[in-house]
């Protein structure tokens, strides 16, 4: 099984991401980073009912590209599987919002076209689109893929300006995550429920 990271924290409130969660540090949100996995994979890591209030997903990139390929994943498919994937988090939230894809300079159309079908689903799950957070010019690191410290600053910003509201208490940004757990080969922060996943 390919490792995970979960970054505990004591707040009611989960950010669940592929490796673009891995390098995120905001201490309001638990935050389960799947390096490498797609929308189908976070079936397998899905919380118990009532353990959070708040849950926000912030994947999709591996689903439109294969490393610098587009991948065959049509727009409105991926559309699909992430807002099907939002539904059943509901049953186990009272709030899931559903975080933008990064743009990739190369083709930046592709996430441009599932950002903005994602902003007109009329769903009880909420969109959150990044880009006024994060800027194309210096939003990526070297790999062209991950974001930068100053993006991740933006999606910091996003998260408590536009999600935690009310329920954000600066006291909690001194408390930082009280572990980091890497989970490989055995599962320590009991997050994984399912099979191994290429």
């Amino acid at each position: 099984m390919r490792y995970h990271l979960f970054k505990t924290s004591r707040t009611r409130n989960l950010l669940i991401g592929d490796s673009q969660a891995k390098k995120l540090d905001i201490a309001n949100f638990n935050i389960l980073s799947l390096p490498g996995a797609q929308v189908k994979h976070v079936f397998k890591f899905l919380p118990k009912k009532d353990i959070y209030d708040t849950i926000v997903l912030f994947i999709g990139g591996n689903d439109l590209f294969s490393g610098k390929a587009q991948s065959n994943i049509s727009a409105s498919e991926l559309v699909q599987e992430i807002s099907d994937l939002a539904n059943l988090l509901l049953t186990r939230a009272k709030k899931v919002f559903v975080l933008g894809i990064p743009h990739r300079h190369y083709q930046p159309e592709r996430t441009k076209e599932v950002n903005a079908l994602l902003a007109s689903r009329r769903e009880s799950w909420k969109f959150r689109g990044i880009s006024r957070q994060v800027y194309s010019d210096k939003h990526l690191r070297k790999d062209k893929v991950h974001l930068s410290s100053d993006a991740l600053n933006g999606i910091v910003y996003l998260l408590k300006g536009k999600i935690l509201y009310n329920s954000y208490r600066p006291e909690l940004e001194l408390e930082g995550h009280p572990q980091v757990i890497e989970c490989c080969e055995v599962c320590k922060c009991l997050s994984w429920t399912g099979e191994d996943y290429d």
